[in-house]
């Protein structure tokens, strides 16, 4: 069971209030103009918890992702790792996919099935991944340690940003 539920996890590389004006921008490029946001249709909650840490020189906690019933009921940690943070699930609008950030270090965009399985890296140096209603492209925050800000979004089928 969770240690404990975070909703957000503050990201050092980006002001929050750039990173959530960053993400609302790319949510409107994404989707049509008045178009509401999509909930998991499998009817499962994404979230972030907190367990024992084996990070080197690192926080004693570390954070994986978990999903459970929206009754909360059957909870599963799907990332499963204790020497590595993961952060920010994001269902496909379909439900047969998550994309969340892996490593808070490389900030590495990764996109596993609803269940755990099949982790893929897309991306290094993103932060707030959504998908476009379709489930074919994911817009993401890119920059890092003083670098420019900037919205990426991304076709999964190529690869190809813009």
């Amino acid at each position: 069971m969770p240690v404990a539920l975070t909703r957000f996890r503050k990201i050092p590389t980006c002001h929050p209030a750039v990173s959530i004006a960053a993400l609302a921008t790319a949510w409107l490029a994404l989707t049509a103009a008045g178009a509401d946001a999509q909930t998991a249709v499998n009817g499962q909650i994404a979230y972030v918890a907190s367990g024992p840490s084996t990070i080197p020189f690192g926080s004693t906690t570390q954070t994986d992702i978990w999903v459970m019933n929206a009754d909360g009921t059957n909870p599963r940690n799907l990332t499963n790792t204790s020497d590595i943070d993961e952060f920010t699930p994001a269902w496909s609008p379909d439900g047969t996919r998550i994309a969340f950030i892996s490593d808070a270090f490389t900030q590495t965009l990764t996109i596993m099935a609803a269940d755990g399985s099949n982790p893929t890296p897309v991306a290094t140096g993103a932060t707030f991944p959504t998908w476009n209603p379709a489930g074919t492209e994911i817009a993401y925050v890119r920059g890092r340690d003083g670098l420019p800000v900037n919205i990426v979004i991304r076709t999964l089928a190529t690869g190809v940003e813009r």
